[in-house]
């Protein structure tokens, strides 16, 4: 059983009143397609694997000013990225942009780069600012969405332990495909008729990334035999395709979910975006490329210089490497 490869240190939800779970109307951006986005963002991040810092801020300006929704993770890196390349200016704009959009201020302060601002006058005056900023964020989320799926989270975490009692593979299967399949089950309608009225749960819209898709990668890796015959991913998946453009789901969580599933079903013979494994040959690197080109990520070599400059300057870019 793989599911228990999948265990997060994280936490989940229960489903009843959904009537009442009416996400936020929140920024102007609601209808903008995110493809656009995660575009730039793949070509800001080209930019600094060749040590391009400046024309990268130039690229995180363009995207930050376009939209009012962004992912957590690009406003750290474009935080860091301005930094570097001496523009401090765009640093503190990405600052309280990364503030408006779920960044707390505790997590900031601990990062290495503040150290050197703490008497800056844009760093005192965006600490000024961070309740008004946090504000957004709290009003752009949904409290009672967001504990509705962390219940879930939580529900399947306690499920997938049970694989950890089993000892063979045969008899993780079966614990698998017996007890944890028709657990999954109720999780996948549940998150399925959550997206028909709230939308994705995901970072937009419960300030977190990882639960869902756990419970989504949960499901994709039950057993060949299960994955197989499953009916449930392949319904839901067009419409996760949808929620990326939309920019309710990041595009990696996608690729997460997906890698798992392809993985199973083919039983480890083949592989799609390179996320879970790191032994790709060159025909499955060039396919996981074209994969990662369509949605807006990185290409596996773009990751390997990123690693590099992470090591050559100290900044931090939230590579996902293999789970």
């Amino acid at each position: 059983m793989k599911i228990c490869l999948l265990l997060l240190l994280l936490v989940s939800t229960n489903v009843s009143a959904q009537n009442s779970l009416n996400p936020r109307k929140n920024s102007a951006d609601t209808e903008k397609d995110y493809n656009f986005y995660q575009q730039q963002i793949r070509k800001a991040e080209e930019l600094i694997a060749d040590q391009r810092y400046a024309d990268a801020v130039q690229v995180y300006r363009l995207v930050f000013d376009s939209y009012d929704f962004l992912f957590l993770r690009d406003c750290k890196v474009a935080t860091q990225v301005a930094l570097h390349a001496g523009e401090t200016d765009a640093a503190f704009d990405f600052l309280r942009s990364g503030f408006r959009n779920g960044w707390e201020l505790k997590s900031a302060r601990k990062e290495k780069w503040p150290k050197s601002f703490r008497n800056h006058p844009l760093w005192q005056q965006t600490v000024a600012e961070y309740p008004r900023l946090r504000a957004v964020y709290l009003t752009r989320i949904s409290p009672e969405i967001r504990e509705i799926v962390r219940e879930m989270f939580r529900k399947d975490q306690r499920k997938a332990l049970g694989a950890l009692f089993t000892f063979t593979s045969a008899a993780q299967d079966r614990y698998a495909e017996r007890k944890f399949a028709p657990h999954s089950k109720k999780q996948i309608n549940k998150l399925i008729a959550m997206m028909k009225t709230c939308g994705y749960p995901g970072e937009r819209l419960i300030g977190t990334e990882n639960w869902a898709s756990v419970i989504i990668s949960h499901h994709n890796s039950i057993s060949e035999k299960h994955t197989v015959a499953d009916t449930l991913y392949p319904y839901i998946r067009p419409q996760l395709l949808a929620a990326i453009s939309k920019g309710q789901m990041n595009p990696y969580e996608f690729a997460f979910m997906e890698d798992w599933y392809v993985a199973v079903r083919s039983g480890n013979k083949q592989k799609a975006f390179g996320i879970l494994q790191n032994d790709l040959t060159q025909p499955e690197t060039i396919k996981a490329n074209e994969l990662r080109k369509e949605l807006g990520l990185r290409s596996l070599e773009t990751q390997r210089k990123l690693s590099d400059v992470e090591k050559l300057t100290g900044m931090q870019f939230y590579i996902r490497r293999v789970h």
